[in-house]
């Protein structure tokens, strides 16, 4: 496989060395199934306050398959959950792309729960999956229902600087919009949705330069995003820049202010070094063929090119990646995909349409 410099956006690329290590693999046939087995990816629900019903934010008990593909859909008639609470009843999903099964617990209970449970037993059944040769998983009576515990009181904020650093644009008045985000992780406190930038202070930003600040309960971040145009070009990288978090950031009313916290930076504009010759590394580098070994497994057919030299452009550049020694009568599709900042995928992705000779 061979990348030319058309497929990435720096005008100073060359084409890649060729890499002649992609692999095309023959069918083979899924061994039979026999027993089902599962890990207890999460095992544990909890109780809402009173302990009759559960807590919505933690009422689920998740199994990921280690031997089966599980059903998609409702599987409830082939797991049998024994040992919750009189009154509590279940769902039960399957994911076949993830492997999983999901038990939804639900419902109120008879009587409070007086002490935690530790021995709640959970059986998969062999309608569960799509393999004909399964036999039922053996119980597992590990899971649990744990008491309601109040939340304590959270005191002062804390959070970890995720992303500390912007960057500014060519011209060094405004920000480089790749770059113009801080992200704070909240440690201790519940991150309010939506607009709380009455709630965050930003101070040392260079003058002109403004910003917003969203919250995120389920990440439990705050992302501040700088925009706005300099009174002055920044003239050095700063180290200084200030936050803190007010106590109506968060959720819970017993949150006092975070301490300041002054090392987010503000980086000035540096050029792009021109790139040379476009390096990769084969992140998937093998397909395998479906049954009959004439068209390829949908499940597995794509190789996966990470480059470390050169930014992939997006979409289509089939025009502009070279694969040869496929079996004859196959073709390819090749996207490039770069996302900035938070997903660092850099990459370019080729698939190959299931055909015959």
């Amino acid at each position: 496989m061979l990348v030319k410099a058309g497929a990435v956006s720096e005008t100073t690329a060359t084409d890649s060395a060729a890499n002649a290590t992609f692999e095309v693999k023959k069918y083979v046939a899924a061994p039979a199934v026999g027993q089902l087995t599962f890990d207890a990816t999460d095992k544990q629900i909890k109780m809402a306050s009173g302990d009759k019903t559960v807590d919505p934010s933690d009422d689920t008990y998740v199994l990921t398959l280690t031997k089966g593909t599980a059903k998609d859909g409702d599987i409830k008639a082939n797991v049998e959950v024994t040992g919750l609470p009189s009154g509590l009843d279940y769902t039960a999903e399957g994911d076949s792309s993830a492997n999983t099964i999901t038990i939804t617990v639900s419902g109120t209970a008879s009587q409070a729960v007086q002490t935690d449970l530790d021995n709640v037993s959970v059986l998969v059944k062999a309608g569960a999956v799509s393999e004909t040769t399964a036999t039922d998983s053996a119980a597992n009576a590990t899971f649990e229902v744990k008491k309601y515990v109040a939340a304590p009181a959270v005191g002062q904020l804390t959070f970890d600087a995720t992303d500390k650093q912007i960057k500014m644009a060519s011209g060094d008045k405004t920000v480089d919009p790749s770059d113009d985000t801080y992200v704070l992780t909240l440690t201790k406190g519940t991150a309010k949705d939506g607009d709380i930038k009455a709630n965050v202070e930003v101070t040392g930003l260079p003058s002109g330069l403004d910003y917003t600040a969203e919250g995120d309960s389920s990440a439990n971040t705050i992302t501040i995003t700088v925009s706005g145009t300099a009174s002055q070009a920044v003239q050095t990288d700063l180290d200084n820049v200030s936050v803190l978090v007010k106590a109506g950031a968060v959720s819970e009313t017993t949150a006092t202010d975070s301490a300041a916290n002054a090392t987010f930076e503000v980086k000035k504009y540096v050029a792009a070094p021109a790139v040379g010759q476009l390096t990769f590394d084969a992140t998937d580098k093998q397909i395998k063929m479906a049954s009959g070994d004439k068209t390829v497994d949908p499940s597995d057919d794509t190789y996966v090119l990470t480059l470390t030299k050169g930014t992939a452009k997006d979409g289509d550049v089939k025009a502009n990646v070279e694969v040869t020694g496929l079996p004859s009568g196959l073709d390819y599709t090749a996207e490039g995909r770069f996302i900035s900042k938070y997903n660092n995928n850099n990459s370019i992705r080729n698939s190959k349409p299931s055909s015959t000779n």
